[in-house]
């Protein structure tokens, strides 16, 4: 190998750190893309609740699929364990696209579904297609939070800090949205 070659070989790792730094110069990083992805992807739960008629923390006590016209909707009974918006009857029904019925499952992208058992915060509002039963739809794919998945015990509920602290923050943002 000649000199020159050594040479070049040697300056690589400086070239390399000139184009970065002439890149953070060009492109710098703004904060909103520093922060880590979580935040970045969180929804805005002020504005579900604001497009919400009903937000409840509640139980799927059943979820019962059928056929309408093409497609399978879904109707859940959700138990309402804490109101925290508007005016619920003991029961209410939740209708979601997608389901199963028979050997047959349809599934809808960007369509949350219920799961009997679950606990979870709900985001509702009620349903505008006259081919569906009356009941309340979820406002849209963030608007169910999980709490409470079938196989855990219900006492999860009072005694994860970050469950009560989910459920006390859509509290704030409900307040704010009034």
């Amino acid at each position: 190998m000649t000199s020159s070659m050594l040479r070049s070989r040697n300056c690589f790792p400086c070239l390399s750190v000139y184009l970065c730094l002439v890149q953070l110069l060009l492109f710098p990083v703004t904060r909103s893309q520093a922060q880590s992805p979580d935040k970045q992807d969180q929804p805005d739960y002020a504005a579900l609740a604001r497009v919400s008629e009903v937000v409840v923390v509640g139980r799927v006590e059943s979820v019962q699929s059928r056929w309408v016209g093409k497609k399978i909707y879904s109707m859940a009974a959700v138990s309402p364990l804490e109101q925290l918006k508007g005016r619920t009857p003991t029961v209410l029904k939740v209708v979601f696209a997608g389901g199963t019925v028979g050997n047959i499952t349809q599934t809808v992208s960007h369509e949350p579904e219920l799961i009997a058992g679950e606990i979870a915060l709900l985001y509702l509002r009620s349903t505008s297609q006259k081919s569906l039963e009356s009941g309340l739809r979820i406002v849209s794919e963030a608007g169910v939070v999980r709490l409470v998945a079938p196989h855990q015990k219900p006492s999860r509920l009072q005694n994860n800090k970050r469950i009560r602290m989910r459920i006390a923050a859509a509290r704030a943002e409900i307040g704010g949205s009034k």
